[in-house]
């Protein structure tokens, strides 16, 4: 764009602006303030190393982002949602996106995903390159074993989830048929394919009654911070742990009356 004979030294800020007003046209506000970023991460190198004597992208405006508000789908979603992948004519497909709702993964990790990572005996996935840069273990549940296990792809392709056409090549994008699924599962609202991801930590929370601490690992979040926004959900479980101190301390002072109410064994304190 700012052509191949032009000098680092010689951009100027309107430069940077018809840029970043190019990617715009084409990309999402997301994408083109990340082109800005980085743009403007050069040019503050170059400042810093005595290159350059300013950094033109100083001061340009970003673009507004959409809040980008996760949708999680409720348990009642979720059955019907699984009834019509059973129910889907593309079970290869379908079983990616079961995959997805089991592990909470990535779409990019689960169509990576290959063979000789899965180790279904000891029931780890090995993701040797993730988002992070680093390489991940997850753990497999009964129910992603007993997936895995019905895949015809394991003699036929070395990727977990292959192409339907070409079998050598993994699969390519799962969407419009996650919207067939969501359609014939009578799921209303604007619904993403990463909200699947959303969803599991969501009932991991929500239902499963786990903390933020462990669907931060789960979910492979490096910074704890983007955990948080599930934070909400955790109060029915902290209302379930608060009330059960309180039965505690209740009953201890009843036994303490002589109200009748002994306290259990395991209600004593440990001896140090």
């Amino acid at each position: 764009f700012f052509g191949a004979e032009r000098r680092l030294c010689d951009i100027q800020r309107r430069d940077v602006e018809r840029f970043i007003g190019a990617v715009r046209k084409t990309h999402s506000p997301a994408t083109a303030n990340r082109f800005l970023s980085l743009l403007s991460a050069m040019m503050r190198r170059g400042v810093t190393l005595g290159v350059l004597p300013d950094n033109p992208c100083r001061g340009i405006p970003r673009f507004r982002e959409s809040s980008g508000k996760s949708r999680y789908l409720s348990l009642e979603e979720v059955g019907r949602l699984v009834v019509a992948m059973d129910k889907d004519p593309a079970p290869s497909v379908m079983a990616a996106l079961r995959f997805m709702l089991l592990t909470g993964c990535r779409r990019s990790n689960a169509l990576r995903a290959r063979w000789e990572h899965m180790d279904l005996t000891r029931r780890i996935w090995f993701m040797p390159m993730t988002k992070s840069g680093k390489p991940q273990y997850s753990p497999l549940s009964e129910e992603c074993i007993a997936l895995l296990s019905q895949l015809k792809s394991r003699q036929a392709s070395p990727w977990v989830f292959p192409s339907p056409t070409d079998s050598t090549k993994p699969l390519l994008d799962p969407r419009k048929a996650f919207a067939r699924v969501l359609a014939a599962a009578g799921i209303k609202g604007h619904v993403r394919l990463h909200d699947i991801r959303h969803t599991h930590a969501a009932l991991a929370v929500s239902h499963a009654g786990q903390t933020l601490f462990t669907v931060q690992k789960l979910l492979h979040h490096a910074n704890p911070q983007t955990t948080m926004i599930y934070s909400h959900m955790a109060n029915s479980t902290l209302a379930r742990a608060s009330q059960a101190v309180s039965d505690v301390i209740t009953r201890a002072t009843q036994a303490a009356k002589g109200d009748g109410v002994e306290i259990a064994a395991d209600e004593a304190p440990l001896a140090r």
